[in-house]
């Protein structure tokens, strides 16, 4: 697979998310099965496999792992340098995988006839 920058951006969020020592928690561990999940979407989309399903998924997750990343941090489990970096390398995933939807969806639009 091509290094494309919203698999390796998704790739090193998930390998840092799961270094850290959240699994003390349920939500620490349901928020590192989550970004497993993200990766795997993204995975799976570059694939080919069911790729506009896959990248909404993806996207949903995103927004799902932005509030976990926030409640992880009212929780003290996520300091705020870690929640910075964290909803940051969401947003940035967040965009990427937005624009790929929005040039599927132009890729789809039917040509009207003249």
């Amino acid at each position: 697979m091509k290094e494309a920058p919203l698999f390796v951006r998704t790739f090193d969020l998930c390998v840092w998310f799961q270094t850290l020592p959240l699994d003390a928690m349920v939500v620490g561990r349901v928020a590192q099965e989550e970004i497993l999940r993200l990766l795997n979407d993204v995975t799976l989309a570059f694939k080919g496999n069911d790729r506009e399903e896959r990248l909404e998924s993806a996207d949903a997750r995103c927004a799902v792992l932005r509030v976990q990343a926030r409640l992880l941090n009212k929780l003290g489990l996520l300091d705020d340098r870690r929640l910075l970096f964290m909803v940051e390398g969401l947003d940035e995933v967040g965009r990427q995988i937005g624009g790929w939807l929005k040039r599927l969806s132009q890729d789809t639009v039917p040509v009207p006839l003249r």
